[in-house]
């Protein structure tokens, strides 16, 4: 066997390592496969491919384990190698998009903001086209346009992915009922109320028809309408929808804690508001009792 060979093998069984969630087994096997396809590229350089998948595959499983800085070196020496010694365009995409999510996973928003577009312009040029990839990387875009107050270009990005993702899933999806709630909170956020209301209660419709009810995702959008309702000034409506809100996540198995905070916080405002001290101390009580539990199942 050779040491190419080799190295090939250990690539394979790094991935599926990763597909079997044994990410740290996965990481050692994805290490141990670019050393080896290292040592066989520098004496060989028709052996550089091998070692740029190497990377690339290292930097991917480094990446999904949250391990940024260490993917943002590998996905480095990957665009070099491809600079120095030639790569598909497939591989320059994956570079692209690996950079850009790790520098967006840094905080550095202007950098990853061209990133991602360096990366989406990369994705859709490719034959065929990786439409889904560029999807996920608009969204990822346009919440970074929505952090800069930059709207405009936030949408466009909001509203490409959902025109892409009902086209490969169709509109009844879950993934593009994800990209209609962002699309509703960034309305939310520009105070466009009747658009952000329309848009989510289409998110809410879907979620209903495809997941259970006491599921945290229908939770979350039933929060979201209170919340745009509460803009518009129906705060009796606002109440309602967030009651709704509170009831599926505190019959719901696997809420999360934070998640819950910020939706009873909601809910109890709205009450206080609305001059409902009496039911607003009721749930405050309830609130704790339940945010305990959480915690302590957890």
């Amino acid at each position: 066997m050779s040491t190419g060979d080799r190295s090939r093998i250990l690539e394979n069984r790094a991935q599926s390592l990763f597909e079997e969630g044994k990410f740290a087994d996965a990481m050692t096997a994805a290490a141990a496969a670019t050393e080896s396809a290292r040592r066989v590229a520098v004496q060989d350089d028709s052996e550089y491919p091998g070692l740029i998948e190497a990377l690339l595959i290292n930097a991917e499983i480094l990446r999904h384990v949250g391990e940024f800085d260490e993917s943002a070196n590998a996905y480095k020496e990957a665009a070099y190698l491809i600079d120095q010694h030639g790569g598909s365009d497939v591989d320059r995409a994956r570079v692209a998009m690996g950079r850009a999510i790790c520098t967006d996973a840094a905080g550095n928003m202007r950098a990853a903001s061209k990133l991602y577009e360096q990366a989406i312009e990369e994705l859709e040029s490719l034959t065929p086209p990786d439409l889904e990839e560029a999807a996920n990387l608009r969204n990822n875009l346009a919440m970074l346009y929505r952090e800069e107050g930059l709207f405009d270009r936030a949408e466009e990005h909001y509203v490409s992915a959902i025109n892409i993702c009902e086209r490969i899933y169709g509109k009844e999806d879950l993934t593009v009922a994800a990209l209609y709630n962002n699309l509703a909170a960034l309305y939310l956020t520009a105070a466009h109320y009747p658009e952000a209301l329309e848009i989510a209660k289409q998110a809410l419709a879907i979620r209903e028809k495809l997941l259970a009810q006491n599921s945290a995702e229908i939770a979350q959008s039933y929060s979201n309408l209170g919340s745009i309702l509460y803009g518009q000034g129906e705060l009796d409506e606002a109440i309602e929808h967030f009651q709704r809100a509170v009831e599926i996540l505190e019959e719901g198995n696997e809420t999360d804690p934070e998640e819950y905070e910020v939706v009873i916080s909601n809910y109890i405002d709205l009450l206080k508001e609305s001059g409902d001290t009496a039911t607003a101390d009721e749930v405050t009580k309830r609130a704790r009792e339940h945010y305990r539990a959480i915690n302590t199942a957890q």
